[in-house]
C-alpha cells in the first residue's frame, strides 16, 4: 500500500491505477479512460486545486478545535 501512493504523484500513476480500479468493476465502465480525461483537463484542475486549497486550509484552521 505504500508504495502506491508514491505512484499518484505522476499523471501515469493515476491513469494505471484508474484503469485497475476499472477492472475489478463488474459492469462495464469507462473509470479507466479517466486518465486520459485528466490529462486533457490537467490544466484547469490545477487552477481549481490551487484556488481551493487554501480556501480549504483556512476553513480547516476557523473550525477545528
Amino acid at each position: 500500500f505504500a508504495d502506491l501512493l508514491p505512484s499518484y504523484l505522476e499523471v501515469q500513476g493515476i491513469e494505471l491505477a484508474l484503469q485497475r480500479m476499472s477492472t475489478r468493476i463488474k459492469r462495464p465502465n469507462r473509470l479507466g479512460e479517466g486518465g486520459a480525461e485528466l490529462r486533457r483537463h490537467y490544466g484547469g484542475l490545477c487552477e481549481d486545486f490551487r484556488e481551493f486549497m487554501p480556501e480549504l486550509q483556512e476553513f480547516v484552521r476557523e473550525n477545528t478545535l
